[in-house]
């Protein structure tokens, strides 16, 4: 990931168009239980306000799907506690990177990003975050995130 669009954390003036809904987040883990042989979907309680969570469950198989509240960045795990995420690198769900967004607007932002184990796992550099806003910078400067997962999928006050 190059740069971090203005707006990814929640803070400050975005430069997306449109958020994501939980409407939006539940269909695209409808569509990937359907896809991927899951059989129950349930949206996972957050006490934070920047990304939806939801579990995808099968006979001997489950995922958490993670989405960003402000961009379409989708990102999976093998668990999610309180905030505490073990992300997944899984070939599976790599059909989720480039499918066109259910809602109709023309931002920049219209297809699904599947953020990558190595992406999020990635260190911050000045260059990632010079594109966010000031409020985010300072929030930035206070949380003192280290790597990219923890911007993203952020749980500050």
């Amino acid at each position: 990931m190059q740069k971090l669009p203005r707006g990814i954390t929640g803070f400050g003036r975005s430069d997306s168009e449109a958020a994501v809904t939980e409407k939006e987040f539940k269909q695209l883990c409808y569509q990937l239980l359907m896809e991927h042989g899951f059989q129950t979907f349930e949206m996972v309680s957050t006490y934070h306000h920047n990304y939806y969570v939801g579990e995808l469950r099968g006979d001997e198989q489950f995922v958490y799907v993670l989405m960003n509240k402000h961009y379409p960045f989708v990102a999976m795990a093998t668990k999610y506690e309180d905030g505490n995420v073990e992300f997944i690198a899984d070939n599976r769900f790599n059909g989720v990177a480039h499918r066109e967004c259910f809602w109709n607007h023309t931002s920049s932002f219209n297809q699904y990003v599947l953020l990558r184990f190595n992406v999020l796992e990635a260190l911050l550099t000045d260059d990632m975050t010079k594109e966010l806003d000031k409020d985010e910078l300072k929030q930035i400067d206070y949380w003192k995130p280290v790597k990219i997962k923890d911007i993203v999928f952020n749980h500050w006050d």
